[in-house]
């Protein structure tokens, strides 16, 4: 009886509030409210992409999109190098089976040149081609209706007409097959480099840079075409690497894919309560296994609210507090389910409570882990662990009165892989947090 007391007494203090604040929700233009998107491309797969430019782009824990020709004599069936590339978040692209100016083809060749290259691609990748960039830059309207069948964006060869990298680019949906770039090679110094994408931060857009061969005194890479020294893409790497917070260093299909969900996106606060806010992410694109980028949701006018987690469909999110503590920004994919947020409602109790926070050791990995708080006076210490559901999924310790530095067991048993909320009734307050297992 006093166990059942205590059961329906913790959830009353933990479901019941039904506090609606003035928070505000928007979609940022690029993730994690970057100013811009800045994407590196490689036209080919000479014998540099392999030999230098991945590799660097891995050990600078940078990534990009290799647009390659499969009918290259050059190691074009180098998938093993390719597939390793992938797994480093690097973009696989088509580029044509032999690199021909695709407007002077018939429809039987032009379809022959585009599919044939992403059929034998996807069949031995382990992520589909989704993406091209035209050999030689040249393209017209079949063109574009081969290309769009099977991918949902390509690159030319030339700059934009306007001279700027504007976020509103798409004034129609063709427009993605249409992308402008930025060429580099030895002829572009640094202060160039920096330039050009301080332009396109200024301007909001999406910035694409065009590399082809790179070349190092080891007889590395290539010199093919538009060669650059190893030492001057180093040093651009290293550059891009001090501007990642500034701008968002992707590939050409995520920067695509989020530009495309933005635009035709949804995000809305649900339900609010002391304890969670419900927020509702969608967006108006039918094949959500191809358009499953995330998208930045920022919430706005917190306040003193803070948060310890936000989940999606079980999964813990990327989420962070910025903007000087002004606002949240996370992570999620839009039609993938409710977003829920977690209070932290351990803010504005510590001074009356606890002598600094909750700790939670070692990290849960098979349900067994310990609780550690420093209470500033006796204090009654309730605990019960339920699955974001609400479920209970450990049967409430009973009421103890305790002092001081404790620490305090829990096994939950037969736990699978998951988030849950331990919840921890400290006197008349109820303080939560959000625990991990993996099994």
């Amino acid at each position: 009886m006093i166990l059942r007391s205590c059961t329906l007494f913790i959830l009353s203090i933990y479901l019941s509030f039904n506090t609606i604040n003035a928070q505000s929700v928007e979609i940022t233009n690029w993730l994690n409210d970057s100013k811009s998107a800045t994407v590196m491309t490689f036209d080919d797969w000479s014998p540099a992409h392999p030999e230098i430019a991945v590799p660097q782009l891995i050990s600078h824990n940078l990534v990009g999109t290799f647009f390659v020709t499969t009918g290259n004599a050059w190691r074009s069936n180098d998938y093993a190098t390719m597939n390793n590339a992938i797994a480093n978040g690097i973009e696989i692209g088509n580029h044509t089976l032999t690199h021909p100016n695709l407007t002077l083809l018939n429809s039987t060749d032009l379809v022959k040149e585009i599919d044939s290259t992403k059929k034998i691609l996807d069949e031995n990748l382990t992520e589909k081609v989704i993406t091209l960039a035209y050999p030689l830059g040249s393209f017209n309207n079949n063109v574009i209706t081969a290309t769009s069948s099977k991918h949902i964006a390509a690159r030319t060869v030339f700059s934009p007409s306007s001279g700027n990298w504007d976020y509103n680019f798409d004034s129609s949906p063709t427009d993605y097959f249409k992308m402008p770039t930025f060429q580099v090679n030895n002829s572009v110094s640094l202060n160039d480099y920096k330039t050009e994408i301080e332009i396109a931060m200024t301007d909001g857009g999406l910035m694409t840079l065009m590399y082809h061969s790179i070349f190092n005194s080891n007889g590395d890479g290539d010199t093919w075409f538009d060669a650059m020294d190893e030492t001057d893409f180093v040093n651009q790497l290293t550059y891009l690497q001090t501007v990642k917070n500034q701008t968002w260093i992707t590939t050409f299909s995520n920067a695509v894919r989020y530009h495309q969900e933005k635009k035709v996106a949804s995000v809305g606060i649900i339900d609010q309560t002391d304890t969670t806010i419900t927020l509702s992410l969608t967006d108006a694109l039918v094949d959500n296994d191809l358009y499953n980028q995330e998208l930045t949701i920022k919430l706005s006018d917190i306040g003193s609210k803070r948060f310890t987690a936000f989940v999606q469909n079980g999964d813990t999110l990327k989420s962070s507090l910025s903007g000087h503590d002004q606002y949240y920004l996370i992570d999620a994919i839009p039609d993938a389910g409710s977003i829920i947020g977690y209070r932290d409602t351990l803010v504005g109790l510590n001074d009356v409570l606890l002598n600094g926070g909750i700790n939670v050791f070692p990290s849960p990995n098979s349900g067994n882990f310990t609780i550690e708080i420093d209470l500033k006076q006796p204090s009654w210490v309730t605990i019960n662990v339920t699955d974001i559901l609400g479920r209970s999924v450990l049967h409430i310790i009973p009421s103890t009165k305790k002092s001081g530095l404790t620490t305090i067991p829990i096994q939950l048993d037969n736990a699978s892989t998951g988030t849950y909320i331990l919840n921890m009734l400290v006197n008349d307050r109820v303080v939560s947090r959000l625990i991990k297992v993996v099994n």
